[in-house]
C-alpha cells in the first residue's frame, strides 16, 4: 500500500495545528486506527477516496466479527476517527461531493442497525456506522484486595513489581517502562522519610510531572536490578552480545520492556487468576479510587485539612480537575469493597 499524503497531513493537523491532543500515544492511536481502514479498503479494492455507507458498514461488521478480541468500544473508538476524518477531509476542500453524509452528530440514542435513518428522517453516517455506546456512564474498574491477591500470585518477580509499582503510585505502563536504573536512589537519601518523590522524565503529553513512591517499594526495586531477576537477565544478555540497557524492566533477551508486553502479561495473568475483565490501566484506577479514600477519611475533623480531590489532581498528575472527580462517582460505588479489602496504601506526607 502506498504512503498516502491526505491522512498524513490530518494527521499532523490533529497533533500540530488542532493541538488538542498532545500525548504521542494519541497520535499513533489516530494514526493506527485510520491506517486499519486504508489497508482494509486497500485490500477489497475499494477506492477510500469515495467511501460509501455499504463499504463503511462492511468495515464496521468486520471489527464486529473480532470480538471478544476488539472491545465494542475499541469498534466504536476506529468507526470515529474514520467519521472525523472524512468531515475534516470535506470541511477544508480536499474530498468534495463525497457519497455520504459525516455531519457531527450524537450517538448515544441510535439504532444499531445499518438502516435505523430511515424510521427517523435523515441522519449522519457516524449516527448510523459508530456502535451505540450506552448513556450509563462506565465507572473506573476496580480491584479488590482478593483480586490483588490472585493476580500477584501469577506473576514473576518482574511483573509482580510492575504491578506493585501501578498499584501504590499510579504509574502508567509507558512511565513505567521509560524508568531507569539511575532513578532509583540511595537508600541514605530516604531512610527517614515513607514516601520518596521522583521526577518522571516520560509522561503523558510530556507535561512532566513526579511519583511519590513509597520506600519499601525502592527497596524491593534495588533488590530486584542488584540481587535477583534483572541481574541474571543482563548477564545473559551480554554473553549474547545484547548491548546493556539502563531501563529497569527488560524482556528475557535483555531488551527494553514495551508498554503492549506489559498489557499482554497482565491480560495473561488475569486468565489465570479467572478474573474475567480488567486491564493493567486499571490498576492506577485502583490506586486513585483507595488513595482518595484514604485521603477523605484522613480530612475529616481537620479544620485546615487539604481538599482530598486537590490533592489526588496532584497525585495522579491530571490535567483538569475534570478527569479526576468521576473517582468521586467510584469511590460511591466501590466504597463496601474498600473498607472490607482495605488495601494498604501509603499516607501523603
Amino acid at each position: 500500500m502506498k504512503i498516502e499524503l491526505l491522512p498524513t497531513e490530518w494527521i499532523l493537523f490533529q497533533a500540530v495545528v488542532r493541538g488538542s491532543a498532545r500525548s504521542p500515544g494519541t497520535w499513533r492511536n489516530y494514526a493506527s486506527n485510520l491506517l486499519d481502514w486504508l489497508r482494509y479498503s486497500d485490500q477489497n479494492g475499494w477506492n477510500w477516496r469515495r467511501p460509501e455507507e455499504r463499504l463503511l458498514a462492511h468495515y464496521r461488521n468486520s471489527l464486529e466479527r473480532r470480538k471478544p478480541d476488539v472491545s465494542a468500544q475499541t469498534i466504536a473508538r476506529k468507526m470515529l476517527i474514520v467519521c472525523w476524518f472524512y468531515e475534516w477531509a470535506r470541511t477544508k476542500g480536499h474530498l468534495r461531493d463525497l457519497p455520504i453524509d459525516f455531519e457531527p452528530g450524537t450517538t448515544r440514542s441510535v439504532s444499531r442497525r445499518l438502516l435505523a435513518h430511515l424510521n427517523s428522517g435523515s441522519a449522519s453516517a457516524r449516527r448510523v456506522l459508530v456502535p451505540h455506546r450506552s448513556t450509563r456512564e462506565r465507572l473506573p474498574r476496580f480491584f479488590t484486595k482478593a483480586e490483588q491477591t490472585k493476580i500477584l500470585d501469577q506473576l514473576s518477580m518482574r511483573d509482580r513489581l510492575m504491578v506493585l509499582w501501578a498499584l501504590q503510585t499510579g504509574i502508567r505502563e509507558a512511565e513505567l517502562c521509560a524508568l531507569t536504573c539511575d532513578q532509583i536512589p540511595d537508600q541514605d537519601s530516604y531512610r527517614s522519610v515513607r514516601l520518596y518523590r521522583l521526577q518522571l522524565r516520560v509522561t503523558k503529553g510530556s507535561v512532566g510531572g513526579d511519583l511519590f513512591v513509597p520506600t519499601w517499594l525502592l527497596d524491593e526495586t534495588y533488590r530486584y536490578i542488584a540481587l535477583f531477576e534483572r541481574r541474571f537477565v543482563t548477564k545473559q544478555a551480554q554473553n549474547r552480545g545484547t548491548k546493556d540497557t539502563q531501563y529497569i524492566w527488560l524482556s528475557r533477551w535483555g531488551r527494553p520492556l514495551r508498554p503492549n508486553s506489559i498489557y499482554q502479561s497482565f491480560k495473561k495473568a488475569l486468565k489465570k487468576a479467572g478474573i474475567p475483565d480488567g486491564t493493567f490501566h486499571d490498576l492506577r484506577h485502583t490506586y486513585a479510587i483507595t488513595m482518595l479514600d484514604r485521603l477523605m477519611t484522613a480530612a475529616e475533623g481537620e479544620a485546615r485539612a487539604r481538599n482530598p480531590l486537590l490533592v489526588l489532581k496532584h497525585l495522579m498528575r491530571h490535567a483538569t480537575l475534570s478527569s479526576t472527580e468521576i473517582y468521586l462517582r467510584a469511590r460511591e460505588f466501590y466504597l463496601s469493597d474498600i473498607f472490607q479489602d482495605c488495601w494498604d496504601m501509603p499516607e501523603v506526607a
